[in-house]
């Protein structure tokens, strides 16, 4: 007497060689619906997705990370407190301060290039150029509309 597997098979091969259209019919189907439900499935081939989530290490380069996106770094400076009111003082004072802020990167081997520029670029469009002129009283009332209207959005 033959075993239980040889009878399953022998079974399976006399449905798929009888009805062998249906038989083919059934699998395309299955196929179809697996292809369909299967494009929702995210495949993610990047390393990052395989790595321990909650890990210090690891969180610290994924924040790092978004710097390495971009090959520069721009950094704008301004006075705070005791602002002269000659502007020859002021652009002195920024001068001075970009001048020291650049020795620094220069000895930094992974700066290429070190430039700072006194003007606006004038690339900048003007609703920019106008947030770089706004008191902190104005950017204070700014953030809180912008937290209050995603509070409302949030809600909904």
């Amino acid at each position: 007497m033959s075993s239980l597997t040889d009878r399953l098979f022998r079974r399976m091969y006399r449905v798929g060689r009888r009805y062998a259209w249906a038989t083919l019919l059934f699998f395309a189907v299955v196929t179809g619906f697996g292809v369909y439900y299967g494009m929702d499935i995210p495949l993610r081939s990047s390393f990052l997705d395989l790595l321990p989530t909650n890990d210090p290490l690891i969180d610290e380069y994924r924040e790092n990370e978004q710097y390495s996106e971009v090959d520069y770094v721009a950094l704008l400076l301004r006075l705070e407190e005791n602002v002269p009111d000659a502007v020859s003082e002021r652009k002195q004072l920024l001068l001075a301060a970009a001048e020291a802020i650049a020795v620094g990167l220069r000895d930094d081997p992974e700066f290429v290039e070190v430039k700072y520029v006194q003007d606006v670029s004038p690339d900048i469009p003007d609703q920019y150029l106008y947030l770089f002129q706004l008191g902190k009283d104005e950017l204070r009332r700014i953030e809180e509309s912008i937290t209050l209207a995603q509070d409302v959005i949030a809600v909904r």
